[in-house]
């Protein structure tokens, strides 16, 4: 596959419609190794990954409906099950975590778009060999027990879960012209 098809055409899959199977160990270190081209002022590797999948996925589904159950005391059943579908059904889910340090040169807000651009990285991998992904964030990635139960460090955040699985059809999506989010500025112009 061609670059600039992989960045054109490329597209978000919800969850539920990620199935097995999922990709190979060897697949998935390549898509891991795709997030190391991520620009990155400084050389920080301000990220890391935590891969969810086989019977973990259980456990990250009863994470996610007990985060439904504290932020909603009332919250319907079928919230409950829609949360744990979002661990259950794609057969590997990321965990992308940020992990920013004090750095004179390189500011916070750098290194959180350096960790964003390395998940993206992993999800134009995942196009490129035939996968379907989403990276989705929300409260969940707060959540002082989803951080704990995955060991996350003061000087961490997760900015959010990759889902990675085949989807019957990649079909690409219209989207908005560039030139509508473009302005071209001369100095002392308009």
């Amino acid at each position: 596959m061609e670059i600039l098809d992989a960045l054109m055409n490329r597209v978000s899959t919800g969850s539920k419609r990620l199935k097995e199977p999922g990709p190979s160990d060897t697949e998935l270190k390549q898509m891991l190794q795709a997030s190391m081209s991520a620009p990155d002022h400084g050389g920080l590797k301000p990220w890391r990954f935590i891969v969810v999948r086989g019977e973990a996925r259980h456990a990250l589904a009863d994470l996610f409906a007990e985060h439904a159950k504290r932020i909603d005391p009332v919250v319907e059943q079928k919230e409950i099950d829609r949360q744990r579908d979002k661990a259950l059904g794609p057969p590997v889910t990321l965990i992308v975590v940020a992990q920013t340090v004090e750095n004179e040169k390189v500011p916070e807000y750098e290194q959180l778009i350096t960790a964003g651009i390395a998940a993206f990285q992993v999800q134009l991998a995942a196009y490129a060999m035939g996968y379907g992904s989403i990276l989705v964030s929300g409260k969940k990635v707060d959540d002082g027990q989803i951080k704990t139960a995955f060991n996350v460090a003061k000087n961490e955040r997760i900015i959010g879960f990759v889902s990675l699985g085949r989807q019957e059809a990649i079909m690409p999506k219209a989207r908005k012209s560039a030139e509508d989010m473009t302005h071209y500025w001369s100095p002392g112009g308009a």
